[in-house]
């Protein structure tokens, strides 16, 4: 109960405060504090009229935890639950003024009631006893029944990945906790039992409770319930510091911890005897409270119950770990402690049994590997229609999705991982270091590989799209200073060749299928940079940046959008993009904006199969391998109109070709437009040819406004201007047919960044000579116009012709000729001098980089080509119809029936062309050996070349050969004999200074540091002589193999002579020889033994 206050505040100012902010309350006040609620200080007001209240404020100091003490989230709750069903005290008022009494807090409705704290309730009935329990649960049914979002509370949580977050949580906890030491024994506190296995287990998400999004109070339990003084009624729910939006089903078994914990012994630090059956009259069992929340709540968690409760139990035993860790140096040091501390093992030893009954047998035998499984589907149009879900990615995205797909990568800690990424990278570069230089050795042992394993140990699919993240924000601060060589440019290069070698790594260690699936999450997925992070940053975020709209966006687009060559031309990246450009891997594209929204079914990152998919697959068309070839027939089409539109001009009437030529060139145009909608006007304009299209598109709407004015007001004027400006359309149009033909070719590469470069300094170059033009006019004193000035200009700029010169003494007898021959001079001679050397390097540096380029190019059209607008799947001109008849008709039918009749509408006007695509993918593009190797990677269909590759007569086949079968075993032993004076030396030099780790283990590439590698490193390449220790130890090897030789003569004489001859043919002593000279050789093994 309440009594003195032990904490006191400024009793005057909060009397002040309640006087003029709560009417409700009398002064003057009396104040005392409540025993319980030590984590937030919680005081009894009572009023001058004797009614009393209750006070709850944030501890005062310096804070640990910023989540913990959040009084404001508490009021926030308590005042969103008061307008529904649910028994919480009525609130008064929140202060978040530190002023009045030194921290933050709130004034809510003083309860008279039961509390208690044994939670058997003694001094009951068994009838009333069995009665407050069951109102206890129903009560829980009842808060979990309301809608968070009415409620305003859409933002308290995240609805999706509540366990995920919660195991990642507990296990970086408990990483932690292992580590403390005792001050006294010196021992450590070390793992829980059975600590890996029961990870595992939990992260198994095959074994996971499907994710259900719920208010939860986060410690419910029957001491944290007020109940009526005289009947089995809850009219309070106390301690709502850890509520959030999670798992209805981690508050269930919270509730009955006490009934599981009773039957292990020393799982619970307190007794727990009178929860088991028959020991205390009244008290219901596990199946019973189970019973009245299902008929509650409408949800059935009995199936889950054991993953739950193993969960909810391992969780209680970290906490006990954290006590322990607290124990071991002395923060706590009562014999409460103590006992906590103790419990800690039996209660995590109980955890793993129950994970066993919960089939954690089948998930610890299997080998922990990242691993994305998603329930299969069946075939699209087979699947059930669903009714409206509002999943995680909808939340995030602002908008409703209609799927039974949540976000599987909801609970990764983005936000987090961005922040890491950017402390790593900026400590460890502080000078200007080129992309070769990151990749010299020294540099390569020290920094980036220590990064890569630190990053890739992780095992978060988002650190790649976290560093392409990092990347672009050095690369936006980079842009903001004069010089490209600066230490940002370095920092932004570091993140792009980690993420290189990172999803190199993750392509290395998950072969397959499976493994392709993980790359296409890894590139694909959608994630936003604030995901996971504290909702306090994500609402000062929203106040005070442009950062409103929630959208994800994959890694492959910022690896895009920050132009990472590097990483877009790595063969990892480069086969998933070949698989999503072959329609291998399908998914659906988050979007800034669709024309036409159908969000009914989402499709997930999966691997497609033909056979199990319907034969009229309307998402086959939007595949970016298909939709090129359509793009190239449309285009083809829309230039052959055009042609026959100039060839057979009629100004005074509409022909039936112009007519055909305007409406096919509008929905064309307006495919572009979507396309730029859905993945931003940047990603579209890395396209090989999208200056072209442009350009196409702006002409023909001055075209077709012309021709409409002209045939409005009935004038054969503006029909001409209209046809003249048409005309201009062919420099366009023409080439633009060979880039798309041609994209892969060098010239149609370089000639896109050349006539930027051109452009770019020919704009510059007019405004630097505009000078010259003004001087000319003032000094001929309107002799000649600006136009004809302008015109002499230009021929002299370009060479064509010395008119300007000749009559320059028309403007000045002196001073004309000057200045016409020193913008001669600058203008023809500097000029064109400055261009040519601009233009030539740029072609020299996408000729040095041409195959970067061209995987670049290749990712940016792979990207476009996937598609998530509904507008996609119609052909011009059909697009025009069904923006018309789709976009009025969202908002009067329900997205179900909009699904349905989109579908209808693509499959009866596409009927030909996807009969066409199911018999060409079926037949030639997945062909049946395919099939029959589920466990092999994808292969690429046979073509014409690979068929004569196969019969071509040549000497050197068996070089390819030799590779394309595996040695036998016994080739394999032989290979790793273990040989001290091959390439094992050196490694072998760098382990023996660590004799403690297992000599059982192999060595691999993914060993990256030595201990002690700085040092021989620096001696390496610094200190010649050290070199000549290595050959005293190389000589000091041969001495003992001699020894051993002449050993097994004696011993074995009959092998001496035959030893001795195998060992003088292998010259291998004799090439010892070469180590005695500079260190040349010695140092390039070691090279390349490193690399």
């Amino acid at each position: 109960m309440a009594g003195r206050v032990r904490q006191p505040i400024d009793e005057a100012a909060f009397e002040r405060y309640v006087s003029e902010n709560v009417p409700a309350i009398k002064t003057p006040i009396d104040l005392k504090q409540f025993g319980f609620g030590q984590s937030n200080p919680t005081y009894q007001i009572t009023a001058a009229d004797g009614q009393r209240f209750v006070m709850r404020k944030k501890p005062p100091g310096k804070l640990i935890s910023k989540t913990a003490h959040k009084v404001e989230r508490e009021y926030r709750v308590l005042h969103a639950l008061e307008h529904t069903d649910v028994a919480v005290p009525k609130t008064y008022g929140l202060c978040e003024d530190d002023s009045v009494i030194g921290t933050p807090f709130y004034i809510m409705e003083f309860l008279d009631g039961r509390i208690f704290e044994d939670f058997t309730m003694p001094g009951v009935s068994a009838a009333e006893r069995e009665a407050m329990w069951r109102e206890a649960i129903k009560t829980l049914a009842r808060f979990h029944a309301v809608d968070y979002k009415k409620a305003g509370l859409e933002r308290f949580g995240k609805p999706a990945g509540f366990y995920s977050r919660q195991i990642q949580t507990w296990t970086t906890i408990c990483g932690s906790q292992e580590k403390a030491v005792d001050v006294e024994t010196h021992e450590a506190v070390g793992k829980l039992p059975h600590f890996d296995e029961t990870v595992r287990f939990f992260k198994n998400e095959r074994l996971q409770p499907k994710d259900r999004a719920t208010l939860v109070h986060g410690d419910y339990k029957i001491d944290n319930l007020v109940f009526h003084k005289t009947e089995p009624r809850v009219i309070g729910i106390l301690d709502w510091e850890m509520s959030t939006v999670g798992h209805p089903l981690s508050d269930v078994c919270n509730f009955m911890t006490n009934f599981y914990t009773a039957q292990h012994e020393g799982a619970s630090p307190y007794s727990a005897e009178g929860f088991l059956p028959g020991r205390t009259p009244g008290l219901p069992q596990p199946e019973q409270i189970l019973a009245w929340y299902t008929e509650t709540s409408g949800y059935d968690p009995r199936s889950e119950v054991p993953w739950g409760m193993a969960f909810n139990i391992w969780r209680l035993a970290g906490v006990c770990q954290g006590i322990a860790a607290r124990y071991a140096v002395r923060q706590a040091s009562s014999e409460k402690a103590k006992h906590h501390a103790v419990t800690r093992g039996p209660m995590a030893e109980f955890a793993w049994v129950l994970a066993e009954k919960a089939g954690a047998g089948e998930a610890a035998g299997s080998r922990l590997r990242i691993r994305l499984t998603t329930p299969p589907l069946p075939a699209d149009e087979r699947r059930p229609l669903l009714s409206r879900l509002s999943t995680g990615v909808g939340v995030e995205n602002a908008e409703t999705l209609y799927s039974c797909m949540t976000d599987p990568h909801s609970h990764l800690p983005v936000y987090t991982n961005i922040h890491r990424i950017r402390r790593d990278i900026t400590s460890v570069v502080e000078d200007y270091l080129s992309l070769v230089q990151l990749q010299d050795l020294k540099i390569n042992v020290t920094v980036v590989r220590p990064l890569v394993d630190k990053f890739y140990g992780l095992e978060d699919i988002s650190i790649i799209y976290c560093l392409l993240v990092n990347r672009a924000q050095f690369l936006e601060e980079q842009s903001h200073l004069n010089n490209r060589h600066n230490v940002n440019f370095s920092r932004a290069t570091l993140c792009e060749l980690i993420a290189t070698r990172i999803l190199r790594r993750f392509g290395e260690a998950h072969p397959g299928p499976d493994g392709l699936l993980l790359l296409a999450h890894i590139l694909v997925a959608g994630f936003e940079p604030f995901q996971n992070a504290p909702d306090e940053i994500r609402d000062e975020a929203e106040r005070t940046t442009s950062w409103t709209h929630h959208k994800t966006l994959p890694s492959l687009e910022i690896a895009i959008v920050t132009e990472s060559k590097l990483f877009l031309s790595s063969a990892t990246c480069q086969k998933v993009v070949n698989a999503i450009y072959e329609g291998r891997i399908v998914y659906t594209p988050s979007t800034f904006w669709d024309i036409i929204p159908d969000h009914y079914k989402l499709k997930p990152i999966s691997l497609y199969d033909p056979r199990d998919s319907p034969l009229l697959n309307q998402y086959r068309l939007i595949v970016p391998r298909t939709r090129n070839i359509l793009e190239s027939i449309q285009f083809t089409i829309l230039l052959g109109l055009y042609i026959g539109v100039m060839v057979h001009r009629r100004k005074a009437s509409w022909s039936l070709l112009e007519v055909a030529f305007d409406i096919f060139a509008f929905g064309w145009a307006l495919d572009q437009f979507a396309t730029i909608l859905a993945h931003g006007w940047k990603v579209y304009t890395q396209n090989l040819w999208s200056f072209l299209d442009v350009a196409f598109v702006l002409i023909y709407w001055v075209y077709l406004t012309l021709r409409l004015y002209g045939w409005h007001i009935d004038d054969l004027g503006p029909a001409e201007q209209a046809y003249d400006v048409l005309a201009l359309a062919a420099p366009v149009l023409v080439p633009r047919l060979a880039f798309n033909l041609l994209r892969d070719n060098l010239v149609f590469l370089a000639l896109r960044s050349m006539m930027a470069d051109f452009f770019f300094l020919t704009a510059l170059s007019a405004w630097c000579f505009l000078g010259f033009l003004l001087s000319l006019l003032w000094l001929g004193e309107g002799t000649h116009q600006l136009v004809t000035i302008s015109k002499w200009m230009i021929y002299i700029w370009f060479g064509l012709d010395a008119t300007g010169i000749h009559r320059s003494t028309e403007f000045h007898w002196l001073l004309g000729p000057s200045v016409m021959v020193a913008f001669a001079f600058l203008g023809n001679t500097l000029f064109l001098t400055i261009l040519v050397s601009m233009l030539s390097n740029t072609f020299s540096t996408i000729n040095s980089n041409a195959t970067a380029e061209i995987q670049f190019r290749r990712a940016v059209l792979t990207l476009e080509g996937v598609k998530a607008d509904a507008v996609f799947a119609y052909q011009p001109p059909f697009n025009i119809v069904a923006v018309f008849l789709f976009v009025p008709l969202k908002f009067v039918v329900s997205p179900r029936w909009f699904h349905k009749i989109h579908v209808a509408a693509v499959k009866a006007i596409n009927l030909p062309l996807l009969l066409i695509i199911a018999v060409a993918e079926r037949r030639l593009l997945w062909p049946p050996r395919q099939l029959a190797e589920p466990d092999s990677e994808p292969k690429t269909p046979p073509t014409k070349s690979r068929f004569w590759k196969k019969w071509r007569l040549t000497v050197h086949r068996d070089i390819r050969a030799v590779f394309q079968v595996p040695p036998p075993d016994e080739v394999q032993d032989d290979i790793a004999v273990d040989d001290d004076l091959t390439h094992h030396l050196i490694r072998r030099q760098f382990q023996r200074s660590n004799t403690n780790e297992g000599s059982s283990r192999k060595l691999s590439r993914r060993d990256s540091m030595f201990p002690g590698i700085t040092q021989k490193l620096r001696g390496s390449f610094a200190e010649p002589e050290d070199f000549e220790s290595m050959t005293d130890r190389l000589e000091s090897i041969e001495k003992s193999m001699r020894r051993m030789e002449a050993m097994m003569a004696r011993l074995v004489p009959d092998v001496a002579e035959a030893l001795g001859e195998e060992l003088d043919e292998s010259g291998t002593l004799k090439g010892s020889e070469t180590l005695r000279g500079d260190g040349t050789t010695t140092q390039s093994s070691f090279r390349d033994m490193m690399e």
